[in-house]
């Protein structure tokens, strides 16, 4: 009692007379028999109660002495002293829980504040929050929590040699007032709990595409023992869910709960505790697999894929925490090439006319249309091949090798349907492969469970054809004075002779000039297997392209004319001279030496010119007073 006031009453005895008062008052109660009063009114010794007369004006004579306040205090410690002194009540002193788990203990008779010294045993970690105790296994087996209020002795400096304390008090005239003592010797009041753990343990499987990370749904795995049998009973004997058989979701995980992890059977629970994890089954098409880092030996032998893992799992951990493991398999995949060819009129050209044209660096992009995502794209090379199978090893001008394995490993074999479309054509080319339309494809799954890192491919051929851009030019002459084609007197359009020239010098692909600017076209200049042709006028004897306009017909004009520069520009002209330069107008009209330029260059976008671009009218003057005979 004397601790309680001097120590942890909320007013000390040793410094409030009231207090000091009503501590003496209990402990008299106490030594001389009575024992401890139920409240103050009961005490042998509080006020009105006295049994030696004039203790009463000795309590009056005290300074600040007041007995409403005594007796308040008298209360208070009678009351701390049942609380102090209670044990726990908890209901049950044992339970049994998971690692993992906590076991709860919850004071009924909220005095659990009192018993600060806690002990453990066999791993267990015990805390106090409120009026509950909180104990978590650390290990498989049974431990018990020691709880105690750890008595009232004191070790401080104010205990003599004995651990006793002696509290001094002074009376009203300021002489050394009655000593109040108080022992280390006291009862120490102590509770015990037991806990038994069961070492169960939370798994999670995690299962993905090892090339792009994405996560696989639907595979199935079990669990073995250390014998090599399937695991189907979790920690608390029930049957763990689908008979052990743990399927991934559709975010490529399963969290498998109340796995027993006993290896070492220190509960009995060796037969079902996993040491080894099976891969069962993967969906196409993927293939079964063991986080291999390779599927071939030192020889270029093909392996056979491990699906057993073995595992460790950690007792304690839970759905929130589990342990964790990732299982990464490789998709089957399937190269593609595709071949860019030129046609014009419906002969395959083989050959180009100067170094406009190209198959080299046509741009197809691959899509994949059930996903509805862009995949990537391919470039031809100077063949008009685009062979993904070799690109992956070698890269070329426009992507890297890894550029192009990140296409390939997005070409999965299954359910999926592709497709590629020209998107770019290169240069000199129309860009209408396919007719411009893309062309679907899908790729089979081989089953070839060998084929997990780097498989052999089987290539799917998309072979068409691109037009080569050509020019095609007219030109139409006309009366100066009459802007028709209806000559004056016995003036006549027809007779004039037109020559076709080159306006810029052309080159072939290694960049040497083969015709340079001012010099006449010669009709072999065209592509082999489709000539430059009349479209209007007659046809001069000779290598060059001259045409002279016929009766009644006041115009010239070919087609198939190749393209002489990459970017929008004239390239060709026309001028009213023969292949040498001489000047050839109609009868009765002045010769015009104006260059009628034709647009001859690919447009930015990928077109030839204009049809308006490349029909040109050109007017002549008429001889005045010209007579015929």
């Amino acid at each position: 009692m004397g601790w309680l006031a001097f120590n942890r009453s909320a007013t000390s005895a040793a410094s409030d007379n009231n207090r000091y008062l009503a501590t003496q008052e209990l402990i008299w109660d106490v030594t001389t028999g009575h024992g401890l009063p139920k409240d103050a009114d009961s005490s042998a010794y509080g006020p009105g109660h006295m049994d030696m007369p004039g203790d009463e004006a000795w309590y009056e004579g005290t300074a600040n002495y007041q007995a409403s306040e005594m007796l308040s205090d008298m209360n208070e410690l009678l009351q701390e002293y049942q609380t102090f002194t209670t044990l726990p009540d908890f209901g049950t002193s044992s339970q049994t829980v998971k690692i993992g788990e906590a076991a709860t203990f919850k004071d009924a008779a909220q005095v659990l504040s009192n018993f600060g010294t806690i002990s453990t045993t066999n791993g267990l970690k015990a805390s106090v929050s409120g009026n509950t105790l909180i104990v978590l296994p650390t290990q498989a087996g049974t431990g018990t929590v020691t709880l105690s209020n750890g008595g009232i002795s004191e070790t401080d400096g104010t205990a003599n040699s004995g651990g006793v304390h002696v509290w001094f008090t002074n009376n009203p005239d300021g002489a050394t007032g009655q000593n109040l003592i108080f022992s280390n010797a006291s009862p120490e009041e102590k509770v015990i709990v037991t806990v038994k753990a069961l070492p169960s343990a939370s798994l999670k499987i995690i299962k993905k595409d090892s090339a792009t990370g994405k996560p696989i749904a639907g595979a199935i795995f079990e669990g073995l023992n250390k014998e090599g049998q399937v695991v189907t009973k979790g920690t608390d004997g029930q049957p763990l869910p689908n008979g052990g058989k743990f399927t991934t979701g559709s975010d490529g995980s399963v969290v498998v709960d109340n796995l027993m992890d006993d290896p070492d059977n220190q509960v009995n629970g060796e037969a079902d505790t996993i040491v080894t994890l099976r891969e069962v089954s993967v969906p196409r098409p993927y293939s079964l697999s063991n986080n291999l880092a390779s599927v071939v030996d030192s020889a270029g032998n093909a392996k056979a894929p491990s699906t057993d893992l073995p595992i460790t799992l950690v007792a304690g951990t839970t759905s929130t925490d589990p342990t964790g493991v990732t299982f990464s398999d490789k998709a089957q995949v399937q190269a593609i090439k595709v071949q860019k060819t030129a046609t014009l009129n419906g002969k395959s050209i083989s050959t180009f006319p100067n170094g406009n044209y190209s198959l080299e660096g046509a741009v197809f992009t691959i899509r994949d249309d059930t996903q509805k995502t862009t995949l990537g794209k391919l470039y031809t090379d100077a063949k008009g091949w685009a062979d993904l199978s070799v690109l992956i090893k070698t890269g070329d001008a426009y992507q890297t090798a890894a550029q192009y394995q990140a296409l390939l490993n997005q070409l999965l074999c299954g359910s999926d349907t592709y497709s590629i479309q020209e998107t770019e054509a290169p240069n000199g080319l129309a860009c209408d492969w396919n007719g411009g339309k893309p062309q679907t494809f899908q790729l089979s799954d081989s089953g070839d469970d060998t084929q997990l890192i780097n498989p052999t491919v089987e290539e799917t051929t998309h072979q068409n054809t691109d037009t080569p851009l050509t020019v095609s030019s007219t030109l139409t002459k006309v009366d100066a004075d009459t802007k028709n084609g209806t000559p004056q007197g016995a003036g006549l359009l027809s007779g004039t002779i037109e020559t076709l020239f080159y306006g810029v010098d052309v080159k072939d692909a290694t960049g040497k000039v083969i015709h340079p600017s001012g010099t006449p076209v010669d009709w072999d200049d065209g592509f082999d297997a489709v000539p430059i042709e009349i479209t209007s006028g007659k046809k001069v004897a000779g290598d060059s392209v001259t045409l002279q306009m016929g009766d009644d017909v006041n115009s010239v004009g070919v087609k198939n004319l190749p393209l002489t520069a990459l970017s929008a520009q004239d390239g060709y002209y026309w001028a009213e001279t023969d292949a040498k330069g001489k000047l050839t107008p109609g009868y009765g009209y002045t010769a015009n030496t104006t260059h009628f330029e034709v647009a001859s260059g690919e447009g930015a976008d990928g077109t030839g010119p204009t049809l308006d671009s490349a029909v040109i009218s050109g007017s002549d003057t008429n001889v005045r007073n010209l007579t015929m005979c």
